[in-house]
């Protein structure tokens, strides 16, 4: 090589090393523009290929990285185990799951010894909702790593959404023996005991949401303390706050009298949609849309943390029966659709949240829900937002919709307030109507929310509501059939 002559291996190779040494410090789109560089003088490298779409992927484009991890393995006759492993990663990210257990078992032919891609295999498993596989992928892994503490963590749920109380016990334990402080570990395991009905020891194990990935970004850091219960509030200013579904707000308002009743100066944020209806029920409170950034007080409490400031448990939650009403105005704004008196009046809610983690379980099928309802009743449609083509469907089918009018939660408790029956599934208005002491059958899944306990048909936090349980996963056929049962019966 004469003298002035670039080595294009040699400076592709540093181009290659310094997007690695921008992948560590956390820089994917410097190391990005190495690797291009790098592929540049020597594009028919697999390792280049791998990395860059390692920077596609902490960037968080998962389409352009599955590009490069494919373009990785077809440059290398015996590609390594990271590049299948990586492939199946995009492949999990992007939601293409049979794609991703393809790759994910290239992983383990490649290195049968190896945990990683039995772990991977089995989050496939359970977003493909069949937990018993994921179980026997997680226990590959740990017997693989005995150590891995998020193995039995996600082992746990998997038993969890099976209804196995004491393995899922067990397999929550181990993680936390494991990794005592994970924020993770510990509120699954807090949900676990609410669930069962051990709220002692639940709700202590439940404030640790807030070191969880989901929650850490929503958290709330104040310049005045934390209130749990123990100190005075005789002439303290309090701000209570909602921290994260509107039905978790109408659910626990019900302490605030207790925090008047101890002499405290409340102060209650919520969600806006909120703001008029809880205004109307507490007088003495001030009620803001939203939490104020700019004001002090003498404690904060988020809302949910009400349960374990006042020891709540299912023998002692106060206010079952019934604790909001509604503002004067909604009663008139709504006055007029009580004229039909002759037929019984039921509101139906079958889907809430499309973005809520559990939806895809804890909503129905409308066109599986009208089958079972039975005729005569004035069937009213409760849904703010519809999808799937369901406005067009329920009103093919006679269904009333007042989704217009329902401009807020006063509106929909006046609206609640004027039915004779709610049906509905796990969202906010299963809430708002038990509040309010609507009658309601509940539709829950398999696994339902802690908060609707194990093994029963009533609720402690509301006394007017029914539940009405899938006996198998996800399959609604006797909670449906109980349905049918139970309009029959009432009507």
């Amino acid at each position: 090589m004469s003298e002035g002559t670039v080595d294009h291996a040699v400076l592709a190779e540093e181009f290659h090393s310094a997007g690695l040494k921008a992948l560590e410090a956390n820089d994917p789109a410097s190391a990005l523009l190495f690797f291009e560089k790098a592929l540049a003088l020597k594009p028919d490298k697999s390792a280049y290929w791998n990395n860059l779409g390692n920077a596609q992927t902490a960037l968080g484009n998962h389409t352009s990285s599955v590009e490069n991890y494919l373009v990785a393995i077809s440059l290398d006759k015996s590609p390594p185990y990271l590049v299948y492993y990586n492939l199946a990663s995009a492949y999990y990210k992007l939601g293409q799951w049979n794609l991703a257990m393809a790759q994910f078992d290239a992983a383990v032919q490649c290195e049968p010894d190896r945990y990683e891609a039995y772990f991977g295999r089995g989050l496939v498993w359970e977003e493909m909702s069949e937990p018993s596989l994921a179980i026997q992928s997680y226990a590959d892994a740990l017997e693989r790593n005995p150590s891995f503490a998020q193995a039995f963590n996600n082992m746990g749920i998997a038993f969890q959404n099976l209804g196995v109380k004491s393995a899922t016990f067990e397999c929550f334990n181990s993680a936390l023996a494991l990794e005592p402080e994970s924020g993770d570990f510990r509120t699954n395991k807090g949900l676990l005991c609410l669930q069962y009905g051990h709220w002692e020891e639940g709700w202590q194990y439940f404030e640790s949401r807030w070191e969880t990935k989901a929650m850490k970004k929503l958290a709330r850091h104040f310049d005045f303390p934390l209130w749990l219960g123990k100190e005075p509030l005789r002439g303290k200013t309090l701000l209570v706050h909602c921290e994260q579904g509107m039905g978790d707000t109408i659910q626990f308002c019900r302490f605030v009298p207790l925090l008047l009743s101890l002499g405290a100066q409340v102060t209650l944020a919520v969600q806006a949609p909120l703001q008029t209806l809880l205004e109307a029920n507490f007088p003495a409170v001030r009620v803001l849309p939203g939490i104020p950034t700019q004001e002090s007080f003498d404690f904060h409490c988020p809302i949910m943390s009400l349960g374990l400031a006042f020891a709540a448990n299912p023998s002692n939650i106060p206010n079952s029966v019934g604790y909001l009403t509604i503002p004067e105005m909604s009663v008139a704004k709504w006055a007029e659709f009580s004229v039909e008196t002759v037929r019984p009046c039921i509101g139906l809610v079958w889907s809430g949240s499309a973005t809520h983690s559990n939806d895809a379980n804890r909503s129905v099928a409308l066109a599986e829900l009208l089958k079972v309802l039975p005729s005569g009743p004035r069937y009213v449609s409760l849904q703010k937002e519809y999808r799937n083509g369901d406005l067009a469907r329920a009103l093919g089918a006679g269904l009333e919709d007042v989704s217009d009018r329902l401009t807020d939660f006063s509106d929909t408790a006046a609206f609640c307030q004027q039915c004779d029956l709610i049906v509905s599934v796990d969202t906010s208005v299963a809430h708002l109507a038990g509040a309010l002491g609507v009658p309601t059958l509940l539709l829950l899944p398999f696994n339902a929310d802690w908060r609707w306990l194990t093994g029963r048909n009533d609720s402690p936090w509301y006394a007017s509501l029914q539940l009405l349980r899938q006996t198998t996963r996800a399959d609604w056929t006797g909670a449906f059939a109980q349905l049918r049962e139970t309009l029959e019966t009432r009507l």
